[in-house]
């Protein structure tokens, strides 16, 4: 990955403060600023880690204050936000910004060219700062302050009486514990010194729309504690190393661990090998962002800067994750943990690292989870493991639908699946009114394209393991589904599917759960009868970067976000564009359109033209989401990695298809 800044883009300040970089390894930790190292939003940092459960992270040093002197002249290099103004300037100093793979910054002082190098060891929370001095000429005398922070990432902190301000000195390691419940935070230096004096910075200021319960009125403000400042004077062509962690180290060999961390993220899979750069770029940044570390016999897939682990997207990222890591003790240890968490045939909501799932469950993830399974199987074609540990829970998943669970979801005598009520959201659109009551409940139709879909499965695995019986009925129960959702969710008037039906209700709204119609293995929707879907699809939802979540001719419908839209916002649900669900239309278009040429390099170009957005906000990241209006301006989380996961998933399968095509062409 090479991405590159000059000096004249870096003086553009507005563009430069938008411009967001991100480090992160695979145990979760992260650092992340602006170009210029201002932080203006509340989750950068220069030091975040997971903690408990990997549910929260907290920022643990928010930057370092950076001062340059040469012949005694000062030379301010760090730049922030305040209420009252931008101090210091130090913007003006950068010369240059690279990412290739780690963030490179350049700054030229009077002549003097000085670099600042970063990047955290993949498997250990440490993160490695390197200056260098790269001219001859005078010498550069550094005066480094850290900055901390000690909060999560949606919270502020404020200068307060029980903060601990001391410093504790340990040969060339200085150890900050400013709160007992927190990890220490340990600065090894190789050269130069430390010395401790306790001074607050006041007034950081962030853009709005990113903390957690912060009082109307009250400004995104915080306190930062300097508990002391590193001095060190770089001769010519000399660096200076800081080694930051919460762990005790001994290697200090910035060479090696430098080559050794390169080597790791330049390594693409072979079955990227031969694509276009921005599929090598994909999926270098999805094997660091991927939570697969040897503390973690599972893998998680984060998002930044939240940290909530959904298990929906789990289960939506796990067939890219079986192709991008190609480790199947640790698939199967995730596929072992979701059927640990199943109670009553449901899964939970949200996918738990440790401890006990809490008791909030949806009605797609079991079959969502139903549905990998079956791409698993493929992809392993290992019938004992089908025999022994996924058959029996794939039943129990259906035989509670079917028999009836918690949360009022059964399958009611049209063989359609019924669920949820209006106090109980069993949806992934979580969709309420003004008085808190649940809109999207009843028979849905992305619950009951699943629930065919699963049904379909599950004849499937009884065919492959030879229960005649079994398989018999599964088929019978998949016929009737299919008869009753085409005779009660179609709408004749509208010439198209209904959202949701129950009782005398029929909603009319036009959603991004159209597409499950078409997309999934086995889609309740033959060839000829989805491609009016399709097409209407592709002219009410499709965007360059994705689907939106509701149609603009759907009343509600907001093609413009105010700040940040998360999962608790209705924008989110109201037409904000969803990047992953590319992955989802790349499928559609294959089941409903074929697989022609001309149709491969239309998909291909599609994908392609996502790297607008990759090399956008997030530098080698994609946003969690888009606007539904143009431009399709980027909002959500920074990085959201299912994004990343389901491009590489959809380039793996057109490229499959095209090695697939050449050999018969042989």
């Amino acid at each position: 990955m090479n991405i590159q800044f000059e000096h004249n883009q870096l003086q553009d300040f507005n563009f430069a403060i938008n411009k967001e970089w991100f480090e992160v390894n695979n145990n979760g930790a992260y650092a992340c600023s602006t170009l210029y190292g201002l932080n203006n939003q509340p989750y950068h940092g220069l030091f975040a880690i997971p903690i408990g459960t990997l549910n929260e992270r907290v920022i643990l040093l928010s930057k370092f204050e950076e001062s340059v002197f040469i012949d005694n002249h000062i030379h301010e290099i760090s730049t922030n936000q305040y209420t009252d103004a931008v101090y210091p300037d130090g913007f003006k100093y950068l010369h240059q910004f690279r990412l290739n793979p780690f963030p490179l910054f350049t700054y030229v002082l009077n002549r003097q060219r000085l670099e600042k190098t970063l990047f955290f060891v993949h498997d250990q929370n440490t993160l490695v700062v390197r200056y260098a001095n790269k001219n001859q000429g005078p010498a550069l005398h550094l005066i480094l302050k850290p900055i901390i922070a000690y909060r999560k990432t949606t919270e502020l902190s404020e200068q307060l009486p029980y903060i601990n301000t001391d410093s504790y000195l340990e040969g060339r390691m200085v150890r900050f514990a400013p709160k007992s419940e927190l990890p220490a935070l340990n600065i090894y230096y190789l050269k130069g010194e430390y010395i401790p004096a306790p001074l607050w910075y006041f007034h950081y200021k962030y853009l709005p729309g990113y903390i957690d319960n912060l009082p109307e009125g009250r400004q995104p403000i915080e306190d930062l504690l300097n508990p002391g400042f590193f001095t060190c004077t770089l001769e010519a062509y000399e660096t200076l190393e800081l080694f930051i962690s919460v762990d005790r180290l001994t290697n200090f060999d910035y060479d090696e661990m430098y080559r050794r961390e390169k080597d790791y993220r330049s390594h693409v899979p072979v079955i990227f090998l031969g694509g276009s750069a921005f599929t090598a770029d994909l999926a270098e940044k999805a094997r660091i962002s991927v939570i697969s570390s040897k503390d973690q016999p599972a893998i998680f897939l984060p998002s930044y800067h939240t940290y909530q682990l959904l298990t929906r997207e789990m289960l939506l990222s796990l067939p890219g994750l079986s192709i991008l890591l190609d480790d199947t003790t640790k698939i199967k240890n995730t596929i072992e943990r979701c059927l640990s968490t199943i109670a009553d045939g449901l899964l939970p909501l949200r996918y738990p690292p440790g401890g006990m799932p809490v008791d909030d469950r949806c009605a797609d993830n079991s079959l969502l989870f139903i549905n990998f399974l079956y791409f698993y199987y493929h992809l392993l074609k290992d019938k004992i493991y089908l025999q022994q540990v996924l058959f029996n829970p794939c039943q129990s998943i259906i035989d509670a639908y079917r028999l009836g669970t918690r949360h009022n979801i059964y399958c009611d005598k049209d063989n359609l699946i019924f669920s949820g009520d209006q106090d109980t959201n069993t949806s992934w659109i979580p969709l309420r009114d003004q008085n808190g009551k649940v809109l999207r409940y009843g028979k849905l139709l992305e619950i009951n394209a699943l629930w065919y879909n699963a049904l379909k499965i599950m004849e499937y695995f009884c065919k492959e393991l030879k229960k005649k019986s079994l398989m018999k009925r599964f088929n019978r129960m998949a016929v009737n589904c299919q008869n009753s959702f085409l005779i009660y969710f179609w709408n004749g008037n509208d010439k198209q599917f209904y959202d949701l039906i129950r009782e005398n209700y029929m909603d009319r709204s036009f959603r991004i759960n159209q597409i499950m119609l078409l997309s999934l293995p086995f889609p309740i929707l033959e060839a000829k009868s989805a491609q009016p879907v399709l097409r209407q699809i592709e002219t009410e939802l499709l965007t360059p970067f994705g689907l939106r979540s509701l149609s603009p001719r759907t009343k509600g419908y907001m093609g413009r976000i105010e700040f940040k839209s998360g999962k608790n916002n209705p924008s989110y649900y109201l037409g904000a564009v969803w990047p992953w669900t590319a992955g989802w239309y790349v499928d559609a278009v294959l089941q409903s359109k074929g697989r022609d040429s001309a149709t491969l390099t239309y998909l291909q170009q599609f994908i392609e033209g996502f790297s607008e957005l990759f090399y956008d906000r997030g530098l080698g990241y994609i946003s969690e989401l888009c606007e539904g209006d143009e431009p399709y301006t980027a909002n959500g989380n920074l990085v959201y990695n299912l994004n990343l996961i389901e491009l590489l998933r959809s380039i793996y399968n057109l490229e499959n298809i095209k090695s697939k095509k050449a050999a018969k062409g042989k």
